[in-house]
C-alpha cells in the first residue's frame, strides 16, 4: 500500500499546521494534466476574497457542485477533501503522521471551480481532517492545493484578504504595483523552495500559506551559533493523532531573501530529519503566516518565481499627481 505524509501540527491548541507537510505525497500519487483554466480578462473578476482563520486562508469553491470553503494551501498537492475515517473506503493509501497512521484514499473532483478557475476531472486525495475542524470550530470542507491553479501566477494580499490571478504577460508592473525582488524556486513535489541567507550561510525553505507557524529545522540550528537567535518559550506541539510534544520557539534576528532583509523572525524549531528522509527531500524549515503576512506575495508556478511586490499608491495634488510607494525596502 502506497504511503503519504501527513505532518499536521498544533500549537498551543489551535491549528498551525504546515497543512502542506501537511500533505506530502511521498511517491505513488502523481498529478495528471487538467484542464486548462477558464479565465476573464476584466481585472475586477481575477480577484478572489478570502477570510483568515488564525492565520490560515479560507476561500469559497465549488467541488462537484457542493458549495465548499477550504484552506488555500501552496503546500498541498492538489484538492484535499475532508471525509471521516469511517466513511473512507477501501482505502488506497497510508498518511504517516508525527504520532500515528490514518487511512487515506485518491479519487477524481469532476468538476471544480474556484472565481474564475474551472477544472475537470482533477486528481484528489480523501482524508479526515476533522479534527481541524474541531481545533478551530469552523467547517472546513478541504484543503485547496497547487494542482487547482498551478498553471496560473497568484498573489495573496493577507491585509486586503484577497486572491489575485495575475495576467500572464504583466511585465513585472500592474496598474497600481511593480515587482521589487524575483526569486525563483524548486519544487520539492508540491512544495515550492527557496534559498534563504542567515548569517553567512544558506538555508532552504519551503514557503507554504498552508503553514500558521515559520518553522525551523532543530538540526538546521547548528549552523546558526554565530548568528543572532534567541531562545524563546517552549510551546505544546500536537499532530494529527493525540499525543503531544514540547518545541523550543526561535527568535532570528534577520534572514535574507536575495537583497531584501526581514528582521526579528520567530520559527518553532522541529526535527524534520524523518520528514526529510521519508520523502527525499532537503529542506531547512518552512516559511509561512508569520512571514507572508508582512509581504504582498505571489507564487509564479509556470516559471518557479516567488515575486515580491511594492505597492504604488496615487494622490492627487493641487499640482497634478504624485505617487507613494509601499513595501519591503
Amino acid at each position: 500500500m502506497r504511503t503519504i505524509t501527513l505532518i499536521l501540527l498544533c500549537l498551543g491548541g489551535s491549528l498551525v499546521a504546515f497543512t502542506q507537510n501537511g500533505y506530502l505525497v511521498k511517491n505513488n500519487i502523481h498529478l495528471k494534466k487538467t484542464s486548462t483554466s477558464k479565465l476573464s480578462k476584466s481585472e475586477n473578476e481575477r480577484i478572489i476574497s478570502f477570510n483568515l482563520l488564525g492565520g490560515l486562508i479560507m476561500v469559497d469553491t465549488e467541488i462537484d457542485g457542493e458549495k465548499s470553503k477550504v484552506i488555500f494551501d501552496t503546500g498541498a498537492p492538489s484538492i484535499i477533501i475532508n471525509k471521516k475515517n469511517s466513511e473512507i473506503k477501501n482505502p488506497d493509501a497510508v498518511g504517516v503522521g508525527v504520532n500515528g497512521k490514518m487511512n487515506v484514499k485518491s479519487k477524481i473532483v469532476q468538476h471544480f471551480e474556484m472565481g474564475l478557475i474551472i477544472k475537470k476531472n482533477l486528481p484528489a486525495l480523501e482524508v479526515d481532517i476533522s479534527h481541524i475542524e474541531k481545533m478551530k470550530k469552523e467547517k472546513i470542507s478541504g484543503i485547496l492545493g497547487i494542482g487547482a491553479y498551478s498553471e496560473e501566477e497568484v498573489l495573496v494580499d493577507y491585509k486586503k484578504q484577497m486572491i489575485e490571478l495575475l495576467p500572464r504577460h504583466h511585465k513585472k508592473k500592474l496598474k497600481n504595483k511593480s515587482v521589487i525582488a524575483s526569486v525563483p524556486f524548486y519544487m520539492e513535489e508540491q512544495l515550492p523552495v527557496i534559498k534563504v541567507k542567515i548569517g553567512n550561510r544558506n538555508f532552504y525553505f519551503g514557503v507554504d500559506t498552508g503553514a500558521e507557524i515559520n518553522v525551523i529545522n532543530s538540526k538546521s540550528l547548528k549552523k546558526l551559533k554565530k548568528c543572532k537567535i534567541k531562545k524563546g518559550a517552549c510551546k505544546s506541539i500536537a499532530g494529527v493523532n493525540p499525543g503531544k510534544n514540547v518545541s523550543q520557539t526561535i527568535n532570528v534576528d534577520e534572514i535574507k531573501i536575495k537583497k531584501q532583509h526581514f528582521k526579528n523572525q520567530e520559527f518553532v524549531s522541529l526535527d524534520l530529519s524523518t520528514f526529510n528522509r521519508s520523502n527525499g527531500f532537503k529542506i531547512d524549515g518552512i516559511l509561512g503566516y508569520p512571514f507572508l503576512k508582512e509581504n504582498l506575495v505571489s507564487f509564479d508556478f509556470r516559471r518557479s518565481k516567488l515575486n515580491f511586490w511594492k505597492e504604488v499608491i496615487f494622490e492627487k495634488i493641487l499640482e497634478g499627481e504624485r505617487f507613494v510607494e509601499s513595501g519591503l525596502d
